[in-house]
């Protein structure tokens, strides 16, 4: 009777990890085959742009309340998608640049870039690409009469036990310094900066303060608005 309450067990077990298992790579499927149908989401974006402001980047500018500092959709377009890469968000820009040129590019992108090289090699060639994909956005801006507000990617929260496989120390390194870079080529151009990484982080850390966190790479509602308390005052000396 024992043996038997051991094997039904181990079959249950075994039952409910097969379904999480299938419930995962069906998820990952079904958006990898999403992705190839619509490469730059372009089915999310359709519509008239008439708003003076773009904010343009993954999720966290897809989540992000700009409307709580006034910025409703009469005045900014979120066009945030999450998942999107910075490549993604160059093309994405590029096309959007067609039919709208707005006075001001709110942006933010790079972290799916990052969260790519827990499972790609190409780690040199992955954040070349990066730095390089952010270079020629605000080429775009400046050739379009366009004025940039860059946002710094966020620090990472806390690490699940699924995420720890994908992720380590070395790539929130990266974060870090790749922010940086970019605050060195926005201060050249005298470009604003949201220093969102500087606002977020916990002291001598390279990790988010917890209070901020609905998961790993999220903001919750606390730290948006951290960040919306700083944009507020700077835009009302930005825009005229």
């Amino acid at each position: 009777m024992k043996n038997l309450v051991i094997i039904l067990t181990v079959l249950i077990l075994c039952t409910a990890l097969f379904i999480v298992f299938y419930k995962t790579i069906r998820t990952l499927y079904a958006d990898n085959l999403e992705l190839r149908l619509d490469p730059l989401g372009e089915d999310l974006m359709n519509g008239e742009f008439h708003q003076s402001i773009l904010a343009i980047g993954s999720s966290s500018i897809q989540h992000w309340p700009f409307e709580e500092i006034g910025l409703g959709n009469d005045i900014c377009c979120n066009a945030g998608i999450g998942g999107q890469t910075s490549r993604q968000v160059l093309l994405r820009l590029e096309r959007l640049l067609l039919v709208h040129k707005p006075d001001y590019l709110i942006l933010q992108a790079g972290m799916n870039d990052i969260k790519s090289l827990g499972v790609l090699k190409n780690r040199e060639d992955i954040v070349k690409d990066y730095l390089d994909n952010i270079s020629k956005i605000f080429a775009l801006c400046d050739s379009n009469n366009i004025v940039p507000l860059y946002v710094t990617n966020f620090p990472t929260g806390k690490a699940g036990i699924y995420r720890s496989f994908f992720w380590d120390r070395e790539m929130d390194r990266l974060v870090s310094q790749t922010n940086d870079i970019l605050k060195e080529v926005c201060s050249k151009k005298g470009y604003y900066v949201l220093d969102a990484y500087e606002l977020l982080s916990a002291p001598g850390s390279m990790k988010r303060k917890t209070e901020y966190s609905a998961d790993f790479m999220h903001l919750n509602e606390r730290g948006y608005e951290v960040l919306n308390n700083k944009l507020k005052i700077d835009l009302q000396k930005i825009i005229k």
